[in-house]
């Protein structure tokens, strides 16, 4: 199939082929060989990731950029197969982030190889951690790309909402702490470096180690670099530096809307007997590395 061709089929589904012109650039000529294995299904997979990155980029499309090849390349790989509707709009907010003037910009490449390591689970229960995340701690001065203040980022998830946002097809979103599903998807998180590593999920009991105001089975996860990454380009906002992720001014789109807010509260730092102590030490330590340690101070404030 032609690329002209492969543009009429893939336009008609997405709703013109003028459209994807323009969303693509140049790099709209790499359309065709695949195209002739694509099913209907397929390009309607395929159709709804470019809608999406269309309702994204919004009135930028009209601006003159395009979209590096290899970006397309994994677009085009992973795309017909893709149902879910956040793994949809994560491939399309990374094809709207990698549209640019700059065709030798292909991060989107990488970051789009990531979710096609992902499973549907994984990917559903990174969205509703990031995006639990930034609306627990929206506005706060913590950064996530600093390790001492990532440690003040911790965040408690319920069993049952993580039931609902990860496994939606599943009637009764019973607690699934001691399911493989929470393994498969924690480890891999870890794995792909999305959540830091040290992170808990199981019964309340075990939970109250750490954070005891735990009030149920669930998990307990702190962000990683990696994972707010990924967040800001599933968004579109590749440009966007992580510094960012809590700032109020900045206005993402909705990827989703069933995703449940409730059972998710903000911890802070970790509160098990261990880290208190090292917290607790860290303070002490400060204290006698105070330069003002032992000066006495007069009435007008001079030493």
């Amino acid at each position: 199939m032609d690329p002209s061709t492969a543009l009429t089929v893939l336009g008609g589904a997405v709703g013109s082929a003028k459209l994807l012109e323009k969303l693509l650039g140049p790099t709209a000529d790499y359309l065709g060989g695949g195209a002739r294995e694509w099913t209907r299904r397929g390009v309607s997979n395929l159709a709804r990731i470019f809608s999406s990155a269309h309702e994204v980029l919004g009135a930028e499309v009209e601006k003159k950029g395009e979209v590096p090849p290899r970006v397309l390349k994994e677009i085009l790989s992973e795309g017909p197969f893709c149902e879910d509707e956040i793994s949809t709009k994560y491939f399309g907010g990374i094809l709207a982030a990698s549209r640019s003037p700059d065709k030798l910009d292909d991060r989107g490449a990488i970051i789009a190889q990531q979710i096609s390591r992902l499973s549907t689970f994984q990917v559903r229960a990174h969205y509703l951690f990031y995006n639990s995340f930034r609306r627990a701690y929206l506005g706060s001065p913590l950064h996530i790309e600093t390790t001492s203040e990532r440690s003040k980022l911790h965040l408690y998830v319920h069993a049952s909402t993580f039931g609902k946002a990860v496994m939606p097809l599943y009637d009764d979103a019973q607690p699934i702490v001691d399911h493989t599903v929470s393994d498969h998807v924690m480890f891999g998180l870890r794995r792909e470096e999305l959540v830091e590593g040290s992170f808990s999920f199981g019964s309340r009991d075990f939970l109250q180690k750490y954070y005891p105001a735990a009030p149920g089975p669930g998990f307990l996860i702190s962000p990683s670099p990696l994972g707010a990454e990924l967040y800001l380009w599933a968004h579109g906002k590749g440009t966007i530096p992580v510094a960012r992720f809590f700032d109020p001014t900045l206005k993402l789109p909705e990827i989703s809307v069933n995703t449940p807010l409730e059972g998710v509260l903000a911890t802070g730092a970790c509160q098990c007997k261990e880290c208190l102590a090292k917290e607790r030490k860290s303070e002490r330590e400060a204290k006698r590395r105070s330069p003002n340690k032992g000066l006495k101070r007069t009435p007008d404030g001079a030493a």
